[in-house]
């Protein structure tokens, strides 16, 4: 039982210094599962189609039961990776002009992507890398 604990406590710190490695070159531990294809927004029943996209929505981020701060960490270091693409900055203003919302700003407007009405589209393009043809 000891012996586990000890490895447990090496793995950690091996977690924790790559963490920190990857930070500094601008590389971000991002789980997000790219090799399947969005069908929610298919489904005519809106309740199916809801219950579909909590699934995939959980598949993208390989969980099996929905964690919040797993997701949000997750989209935080997507947003990261993305914040240079021209096509992101200007679909967050698009979404700050649409919804004209005080409560949502460019620091927290890029969850919107992960949302039912968006996610299926930002899926697509995230995969491609191809943000071109994402529209508001």
């Amino acid at each position: 039982m000891h012996q586990v604990g000890k490895c447990q406590e090496i793995i950690i710190n091996y977690i924790v210094i790559i963490k920190y490695l990857y930070k500094d070159l601008n590389i971000y531990l991002i789980m997000y599962c790219k090799n399947f294809i969005t069908t929610y927004k298919i489904l005519e029943n809106e309740e199916l189609s809801l219950s579909l996209y909590q699934s995939q929505l959980l598949q993208a981020f390989n969980l099996s039961l929905f964690d919040e701060k797993l997701i949000a960490s997750n989209i935080n270091n997507i947003e990261e990776e993305l914040i240079e693409n021209l096509f992101i900055k200007q679909l967050k203003e698009k979404l700050i002009q649409k919804y004209k919302n005080p409560l949502l700003t460019k620091e927290n407007i890029f969850t919107l992507f992960f949302s039912y009405d968006y996610f299926n589209e930002f899926h697509k393009c995230y995969i491609k890398n191809d943000f071109s043809n994402f529209t508001i």
